[in-house]
């Protein structure tokens, strides 16, 4: 019990670290992440660093809880958690434009990659309940934990290499 709540805490602790330490590197870096070769790639290595500990923290979850991923709730969680991230986008845009939360994150940058772990968690949930759906019910966690790591990491690949300007 006190190793579970260890691990997660040392997850979560690390998450915000990382948060920390990218804001410093950004702030004091003279090149900045502008002037690099290929920042998509410092991003896209980020990311996937990220979504490893996202995954970590499903990880310890469904070893504790047995019962993790076996409701028949989870036919529909892909629904229900793009539902969840649309409206957390929308509330983010509203709250980031009618209140003063861009002057805290001004203040407080690495606040800024908080809410992008926070998306990034519920984008691999997303990607979770799709691959859960998609492959058999019998599979073991980690096996589909590989996957949504693997599929999350090429998405946000992808959309780096394809969009230009990000």
């Amino acid at each position: 019990m006190i190793t579970y709540y260890m691990k997660q805490l040392i997850s979560i602790i690390f998450l915000v670290l990382c948060a920390i330490v990218s804001d410093y590197y950004l702030q004091n870096d003279v090149n900045g992440i502008e002037n690099m070769k290929s920042p998509q790639l410092v991003i896209i290595i980020a990311s996937s660093i990220v979504l490893f500990v996202c995954n970590h923290l499903l990880y310890n979850y469904g070893k504790k809880h047995s019962s993790f991923m076996k409701h028949k709730i989870w036919s529909k969680m892909f629904s229900i958690i793009f539902i969840w991230l649309m409206i957390s986008l929308v509330s983010f845009i509203l709250l980031f434009t009618l209140t003063p939360v861009g002057e805290i994150f001004t203040a407080y940058p690495w606040l800024v990659f908080i809410v992008v772990f926070y998306f990034l968690f519920f984008m691999n949930l997303f990607v979770l309940s799709i691959v859960h759906k998609a492959v058999e019910s019998t599979a073991k966690l980690e096996r589909k934990l590989v996957i949504t790591w693997i599929t999350s990491t090429f998405s946000i690949a992808l959309i780096l290499l394809l969009v230009p300007g990000i």
